[in-house]
């Protein structure tokens, strides 16, 4: 579900008036960094928390995107992207210079279909937001994916229908500005019907996509 070794060409520069900032996609055995591992889990948690208040059920288990066995699996296949702050060439010499707390941002990339990829977890910390770093995040998996050879990049948001959500509302005009169009709306409980129970009220899943 949306709602964001190196990989070829290296880490591309993020263009921020305050602070240097890189993305790329690290080797795998960057996974076996528990510090990393723990950080990582952590922000991307709570930025979806944060921006999803009043779409899950507080008198239901927690939700949460990942755990720490599923950020782990993330980075041990290559899905997990992340922005780093600093001038270190490279993710692995960051964190030796620095620690996990200079990772920043996030975003998953896998294949939905062939030649059709698939952008989700994107996220950032506080200390980087209003910085450009999704933009520049999203720059990234375009690029990686046209690489790869794709076609076309999507995302999902997802919807309450009983009322706009202020940060989905937000989320759907930014999606648009960068060029992804809404394709289709999708049953939030057939697709994710473990999930379905643990919604405040009934959501949909939009779907948009964006060709390269």
């Amino acid at each position: 579900m949306s709602d964001a070794g190196l990989a070829n060409g290296g880490p591309s520069p993020v263009s921020t008036a305050k602070v240097a900032l890189r993305v790329d996609l690290p080797a795998a055995s960057v996974a076996e960094n528990a510090g990393l591992v723990e950080h990582l889990t952590t922000f991307i948690n709570y930025a979806f928390t944060t921006s999803e208040q009043g779409i899950w059920d507080l008198d239901k288990p927690k939700f949460e995107r990942l755990t720490a066995d599923k950020t782990r699996d993330l980075l041990r296949s290559r899905e997990l992207a992340f922005v780093w702050r600093g001038d270190a060439p490279d993710i692995a010499s960051a964190l030796d210079k620095l620690g996990p707390p200079c990772v920043v941002g996030s975003v998953r990339l896998h294949w939905a279909e062939p030649q059709i990829g698939d952008v989700s977890l994107v996220a950032c910390t506080n200390s980087v937001r209003g910085q450009g770093v999704g933009r520049a995040i999203m720059r990234f998996a375009e690029e990686h994916f046209k690489r790869e050879g794709g076609k076309a990049v999507q995302i999902e948001l997802l919807v309450p229908q009983a009322a706009p959500h202020p940060e989905k509302v937000k989320l759907d005009a930014w999606y648009q500005r960068l060029g992804f169009v809404p394709i289709r709306m999708e049953e939030f409980h057939l697709r994710y019907p473990h999930l379905a129970p643990l919604l405040a009220g009934e959501c949909l899943l939009k779907v948009y996509e964006k060709p390269l």
